[in-house]
């Protein structure tokens, strides 16, 4: 084991050594952050509480129109039950949020991070993780840029790509918020790394973006090429909310007999098949047909360039042309997800050429992390071999 991982979980440990040359009390460059309990039920965790309560408030509305209608075929209580349904969606992600803030309250005494000269060590309640300061690029907090930085936001440790990982995401219990922690963390990196590093310079564009795109689906890139695989969150933008207009349709239709046909009686079948079937169908052929020429990847990134393929070319941006790598954040709503913020990677051109977007849910990868990876791809830190 290195010296500087003892050094590390001597640091966390309740009893450290006896011996003055392993104490980390003695060596003033080994540094233990401490840890804070993020609280459960801040602005944003009431919201989460008061999901469910709005969630049983329409389904009472639903109960009580279907009384005054006399039956379920009222389109108002269609309406009211399309609305109770959302809210149900959307209090199954709150309960699991509300629960995952729970578990981190309860386990925050766990958590550690230990910073030394050689490295960090990270520790959670499933064990630890070492990190030699040569393999860490950048420490970057998720929505670092934007005015109001969410207290249960992660913090990145950027690592390089030769590690075989792009990040390790350390959870919001060190220092009172995640900026300060981010904050502290960059300039333990810039301290120890006091000696300039030597930067590579950025080799032009490759003569066959094709063939190296290719090669990276195949799995077959060099170890400095990072193969971004398309993330699973865009099953999120699937059209849900027709899917779930036809759930109160058919239950209309199964608990009335067909006598009684009220508003929905001609066009009920026809909505029910339209917004179960043709729809849902639609959006996964529409969807099949616009990814596959990416070959299951989002993004390419080389020592060179950023590579995306779409249908019918491949876009290409160089490093030597990128002027700025950021993230757009937006705050939209949904009715089945509420308010949220959807963030997307944004490549600048210095030149004419167009700018590069992906969103962040179809990256597979938080987009703050690939933003500092292209800034260390432009700065020439991205080592070739170990």
């Amino acid at each position: 084991m290195s010296n500087w991982i003892q050094q590390a979980e001597a640091a966390l440990s309740e009893t450290p050594p006896t011996d003055p040359k392993t104490d980390p009390k003695t060596d003033p460059k080994v540094e233990a952050v401490p840890t804070h309990a993020p609280p459960v039920f801040d602005l944003s965790g009431v919201q989460l509480v008061a999901t469910p309560l709005m969630t049983a408030l329409m389904w009472g509305a639903v109960v009580l129109q279907e009384q005054l209608a006399g039956g379920p075929r009222d389109l108002l209580a269609l309406g009211l039950k399309l609305l109770a349904l959302a809210f149900s969606l959307r209090t199954l992600l709150a309960c699991q949020a509300l629960w995952q803030r729970i578990q981190l309250r309860l386990q925050c005494d766990y958590y550690g991070l230990s910073l030394t000269p050689g490295g960090l060590l990270y520790r959670t309640p499933r064990g630890d993780t070492a990190i030699p300061l040569a393999d860490i690029v950048a420490i970057r907090a998720q929505d670092a840029t934007a005015p109001v930085t969410e207290r249960h936001a992660p913090v990145y440790v950027v690592m390089q790509p030769l590690t075989g990982r792009t990040h390790l995401s350390l959870a919001p219990v060190f220092d009172p918020h995640p900026r300060l922690c981010a904050a502290r963390l960059t300039r333990w990196l810039e301290a120890e790394r006091a000696e300039p590093s030597s930067s590579q310079e950025v080799p032009p564009p490759s003569s066959a973006p094709g063939t190296l795109y290719d090669a990276a689906a195949r799995g077959e890139a060099p170890a400095n090429v990072v193969a971004l695989r398309l993330g699973t969150d865009w099953l999120r933008q699937g059209p849900y909310l027709t899917v779930l207009a036809g759930i109160p349709v058919a239950d209309a239709l199964l608990r009335t007999t067909p006598g009684n046909q009220g508003a929905l009686g001609a066009t009920g079948p026809a909505v029910l098949v339209f917004s179960l079937l043709v729809v849902p169908l639609l959006w996964v052929l529409l969807t099949r047909l616009r990814v596959a020429p990416r070959k299951g990847l989002s993004l390419v990134l080389t020592p060179s360039e950023v590579l995306m393929r779409h249908r019918n070319q491949m876009v290409s941006v160089p490093f030597r042309k990128l002027k700025q790598a950021h993230v757009l954040r937006v705050r939209t709503w949904s009715l089945w997800r509420g308010m949220y913020v959807r963030r997307t990677l944004v490549l600048e051109r210095q030149d004419d050429g167009p700018n590069m977007q992906c969103s962040e849910s179809a990256l597979g990868e938080p987009a703050d992390v690939i933003a500092s990876l292209c800034e260390a791809y432009q700065a020439g830190r991205v080592r070739s071999r170990r």
